[in-house]
């Protein structure tokens, strides 16, 4: 299959250097990352309850959020600080 993605040009130039001291094609490092990333992290799974754990860890992350909005000094939204500033 062919995809076209793009890549920040400092980045891709460091992989062909890369690629070009290791005496592989820049494709063939593309695919052993692709391979080695699944190898390293298998896809989320479902649970019984249906949430993934993308949905748990964006939950975690609300938590935290939640926390430092409450011990925040300025309760206000950012929304309501612009407001507030662009009024002055």
């Amino acid at each position: 299959m062919k995809a076209t993605i793009n890549i920040p040009d400092q980045l891709y130039r460091r992989i062909k250097a890369h690629s070009a001291m290791s005496g592989r094609s820049v494709r063939e490092l593309t695919i052993e990352m692709y391979e080695r990333i699944l190898a390293e992290s298998p896809p989320p799974t479902l649970s019984t309850s249906g949430s993934s754990a993308a949905d748990a860890w964006l939950e975690a992350w609300q938590r935290v959020g939640d926390k430092i909005a409450t011990a925040a000094v300025d309760q206000r939204t950012t929304r309501e600080i612009l407001v507030t500033d662009r009024g002055r």
